[in-house]
């Protein structure tokens, strides 16, 4: 791809020339190929768009060599009009950085869009782009490669109108990404049909208007990442990293400017770069900084390998599903905390077989392989294990333990072989055990199985005010 292309794609700064039609777009979800060395081109059944959407994926030649390794993804979010234009260009490079150290092996992931789908989920409805991206995409990619399915293992950037819509998502879904960085982007002005030369037409801006928030600056206003940094700044993770890019020679600098001044006003700690003399133009932005344009990426993503623990936190009066969380899936012997007040759901299968703490709120089950190769599932007081929407209870395999000093919800079947008994202790394989002080009453029903024992040395008559004890002899 010639460079002098790119250049002209990015001429306008929110590059919103190209088809504004509600119609044209709707047809722009599936695009043709494009062929460039480890770019697959692949088509996948979104739920939000309610149709077939294609992507473009990088696949390092690591990822051939190495059958067994996973790796990280950055998604790329492409300019507008540039669905295919830039994913030849921006796969070189990554394979050119991979090969010369800069970058280790990763995926990256070029989504569809739409030629000016702002990122944004439409006023309409007709034109659900981040849902699609960050509720069916992400899923689809962790389920069909082999990558880092965790957060940690996960970053965003883009160029222009990806540059602002990484900046809207990493805020807005901040629980899902280890960091996003953001070049060239806009629009970042909170009056989106401001009268300045810096921007595109007042005509193209007032059509964009139309077609993606509704003809609503007010709209437009809460979904600028001005308003969500505002709003989800006090939810990010303390690390949390943040990277703006701007060339002094880009037409949008003052609105960048601006922006990072409103970051330090909110005390949100991010890299703030100014590339002298380049303007909007990704490829001249990357020539001039050279290998410290992937520093962020590999820091991100690398620096600090994968954490020791999973910790989903979700606060409380919440409800979270595993992929709202950030997990596709959970895999893997790293041991996972729940913490904060509100609902983690687990309701996947998931081949995780560590440790599991609920620390704060409650870890809900509502599928039978959620976390049945766990091999310990251990409450803090007044944490609760819900599995009362299971229909038929959830029944604790052999090897795996129930511990701690929280609630159980619904009903709860415990293995051939098992032990229940009260305490705290190290099971031997095979047993299973609640602690003394659960609270009377939080168990529809407990059966066990015969052979099993149920252990009540030293424990009350309390202990047994369960809603239903039940005992059967199993063939």
């Amino acid at each position: 791809m010639p460079r002098t292309l790119l250049v002209l794609l990015a001429m306008s700064p929110l590059g919103l020339q190209g088809c504004l039609g509600s119609t044209a777009q709707a047809q722009q979800w599936v695009t043709g190929s494009v062929s460039a060395p480890g770019v697959q081109y692949h088509v996948f059944d979104s739920a939000a768009v309610g149709k077939p959407v294609s992507f473009h994926i990088f696949l390092p030649p690591q990822y051939l060599t190495e059958p067994e390794q996973r790796f990280p993804v950055l998604y790329w979010l492409h300019g507008s009009g540039a669905q295919q234009t830039g994913v030849a260009p921006m796969a070189q490079r990554v394979a050119a950085a991979i090969g010369d150290g800069h970058l280790p092996p990763m995926i990256t992931v070029f989504p569809n869009g739409l030629p000016n789908g702002m990122w944004v989920n439409a006023a309409s409805g007709l034109q659900p782009v981040e849902s699609m991206l960050v509720d069916d995409l992400i899923t689809h990619v962790d389920t069909t490669f082999r990558t880092i399915s965790m957060p940690a293992g996960r970053m965003l950037d883009g160029f222009s109108m990806g540059g602002y819509g990484a900046a809207r998502l990493g805020f807005r879904y901040s629980h899902r990404f280890a960091g996003f960085s953001m070049t060239g982007a806009g629009p970042l002005q909170l009056d989106f049909l401001e009268d300045s030369p810096d921007f595109a037409p007042i005509e193209t801006r007032r059509a964009l208007l139309r077609q993606v928030y509704g003809n609503d600056p007010a709209f437009f206003a809460a979904e600028s990442p001005l308003m969500l940094a505002s709003l989800h700044g006090p939810e990010l993770s303390a690390g949390y990293p943040i990277r703006q890019v701007i060339g002094t020679a880009d037409s949008i600098l003052r609105t960048n400017r601006e922006f990072h001044a409103h970051l330090q006003q909110l005390d949100i700690p991010h890299q703030y770069v100014e590339v002298d003399g380049v303007g909007h133009d990704i490829l001249g932005t990357m020539n001039s900084m050279g290998p410290e344009f992937w520093r962020f990426h590999r820091e991100t993503l690398f620096a600090s390998g994968l954490p020791a623990d999973m910790v989903i936190d979700v606060p409380a009066d919440q409800t979270r599903t595993q992929r709202q969380a950030g997990y596709t899936f959970l895999s893997g012997t790293m041991p996972l905390m729940k913490t904060g007040g509100g609902t983690l759901v687990l309701d996947s299968a998931n081949p995780y077989s560590g440790v599991a703490s609920v620390l704060d709120g409650v870890l809900a089950i509502t599928s039978i392989g959620a976390i049945a190769s766990s091999s310990l599932i251990d409450m803090a007081p007044g944490a609760s294990l819900d599995v009362s929407s299971l229909s038929s209870g959830y029944t604790v395999p052999s090897g795996q333990t129930i511990a701690g000093s929280g609630t159980v919800l619904g009903s709860v079947t415990f293995g051939r072989g098992s032990t229940i008994s009260p305490g705290m202790f190290s099971s031997a394989s095979g047993a299973s055990l609640l602690a003394a002080d659960m609270q009377a009453g939080s168990l529809e029903a407990l059966v066990v199985p015969e052979p099993a024992t149920l252990g009540l040395v030293g424990v009350g008559l309390g202990f047994l005010g369960l809603g239903a004890l039940r005992r059967k002899r199993v063939a």
